[in-house]
């Protein structure tokens, strides 16, 4: 059954599947979440998980929003922090690096809180059509900001380690900003995560901070999502759609990507 569902062209699932199932080598899986807190065991820990994903094929989505801004004080080292974005631009030159004879370029996701001090950085971060051009981003925005932007009203940046304020800036000024950015070069998208977080089924486990690669599904840390696509244009017969077949090869899919989860390997 499968089989004839992936040779009619009808049901294909992602590449790592078709890459690696029944090679004993890689993971089924297509996306992963990876956290980055604010130190540097964890940004190096995520790099080295990245590498073992991506060298089989797999995305990686990221949250970059707990990291302290630029310039700020390291009082283990006295030294001054790289940053968010500098972080990103890390993980994207490892990508390039790990996927350079690989079967697939990199597929990664950025995501940055709308509070972030770096945030009219991160803004700008590709319009320059050559940085971190294997990374999606998306600023991560909340019902205040949505709300502050139709009232005109001034927006707080705050530091996530010290809780200070580092700037105050029209609302309306950074959505002018990511929207002409986003005509230019398509980035940053939109990540609405107060919605995301109130459908969370599963809030107990944490918070869905960021997205798989294109953004289809909000993660939690270490999580994996197994995708699939349904080519509906199979299913025009005769200038009529058939929403039986549909039907019939969307409960065969969703069993399909159950299985992939039973047999999966991970990283």
């Amino acid at each position: 059954t499968f089989y004839e569902m992936m040779a009619s062209t009808k049901f294909m699932p992602n590449s790592p599947t078709l890459f690696n199932a029944d090679t004993g080598k890689g993971t089924l899986s297509a996306c992963f979440v990876i956290p980055v807190e604010d130190t540097m065991q964890s940004i190096m820990q995520a790099a080295t998980t990245s590498a073992m994903i991506q060298k089989y094929g797999g995305g990686l989505g990221y949250a970059f929003s707990k990291l302290r801004p630029r310039g700020s004080h390291i009082a283990t080292t006295q030294g001054k922090a790289c940053g968010a974005v500098a972080v990103l631009k890390m993980l994207s030159a490892l990508s390039d690096m790990i996927t350079q004879g690989g079967k697939r370029h990199g597929a990664n996701m950025g995501i940055l809180h709308v509070t972030h001090p770096e945030l009219m950085d991160f803004i700008h971060m590709k319009d320059d059509n050559t940085t971190a051009q294997n990374f999606n981003i998306s600023v991560a925005v909340t019902d205040a900001f949505i709300n502050a932007v139709e009232q005109d009203k001034e927006w707080q940046l705050t530091d996530p380690h010290s809780g200070e304020v580092t700037d105050t800036l029209p609302a309306s000024q950074i959505w002018n900003e990511i929207v002409q950015s986003a005509w230019e070069t398509g980035d940053p998208g939109l990540y609405f995560i107060d919605e995301s977080n109130r459908t969370n089924p599963t809030p107990h486990l944490g918070n869905l901070d960021s997205t798989n690669p294109c953004g289809e599904v909000p993660l939690l840390a270490h999580e994996a999502c197994n995708l699939a696509s349904i080519d509906l244009g199979k299913f025009v017969v005769n200038g009529q759609f058939d929403f039986a077949g549909l039907e019939e090869i969307t409960r065969k899919g969703a069993r399909f990507l159950d299985d992939v989860v039973t047999v999966n390997k991970f990283p």
